[in-house]
């Protein structure tokens, strides 16, 4: 997938994603990130250590908690970053993963304020796509999008395709974390690099529907967007400077 990434698209670097899968996928897929691939900065772990109750595309059944096993296995297979949710990890292996280097990050979890700080002051330096698939900013519960807002040593991710944030939202994250704490994120699937607009994703059908990819339920499984277009809605949709959004895109993630 790399390869054809770079024949594609010439790209310098790539980060792949391996969402969550049943175990021997993500043996398989931990054997591949621990081999040295040219322009690869390695893999992003998104689950299957996250929670049910914020699954969002991700196949419910093979969602469970982190053993001390998984944790070396990540380690040793040099993963890049590991998508968490409190409810699938103790603070204590976040503590170690990132102590051997591996960013950690919350995402797909329902959490609180004073649990999503736990877990930062354990840590995690960012969360995966602010907003998206975690407990909400709220007056009397801030979650863990509120707690990650306030934390300046959190970066956050963000789908800029103002489908899955809407734009006021993604321009308030702006204002508060600033370029140097928000990386834009395109969440690309297939489609948005010539791919077919319908696919299997964990055997499960997914379509396009604009730039948004669904599933059958109408969950949103991913963007059909590429950076470019994060950059371009970063400066229209928010205002944005064309070099804050051109950090955003680059010099931050």
């Amino acid at each position: 997938a790399i390869a054809a990434a770079h024949r594609r698209f010439g790209t310098t670097a790539i980060a792949p994603t391996v969402i969550t899968d049943a175990p021997e996928v993500l043996r398989a897929a931990l054997e591949a990130a621990a081999q040295p691939i040219a322009g690869s900065l390695g893999a992003h772990v998104e689950g299957p250590f996250i929670d049910v109750r914020r699954k969002g595309a991700h196949p419910a059944q093979h969602i469970r908690v982190m053993t001390e096993a998984d944790a070396d296995a990540l380690i040793a297979a040099r993963v890049r970053v590991v998508t968490v949710a409190p409810a699938s990890v103790s603070l204590a292996l976040i503590g170690k993963l990132a102590a051997a280097g591996v960013i950690v990050s919350l995402g797909h979890a329902e959490a609180t304020e004073v649990e999503a700080r736990a877990c930062f002051d354990a840590g995690v330096r960012s969360v995966t796509h602010l907003f998206n698939a975690m407990s909400p900013l709220g007056s009397r519960e801030p979650g863990v999008v509120g707690a990650a807002l306030d934390d300046e040593r959190v970066f956050a991710g963000f789908i800029a395709d103002g489908l899955h944030v809407e734009a006021t939202a993604g321009r308030l994250a702006y204002r508060l974390k600033g370029a140097s704490r928000l990386a834009l994120i395109s969440d690309a699937m297939p489609p948005a690099a010539g791919g077919a607009d319908e696919y299997e994703l964990g055997g499960r059908s997914v379509r396009r529907e604009g730039l948004g990819l669904r599933l059958d339920d109408g969950t949103l499984a991913g963007a059909v967007i590429v950076m470019h277009d994060a950059v371009r809605f970063a400066v229209e949709a928010w205002g944005a400077p064309l070099g804050d959004a051109l950090q955003m895109a680059t010099s931050t993630p």
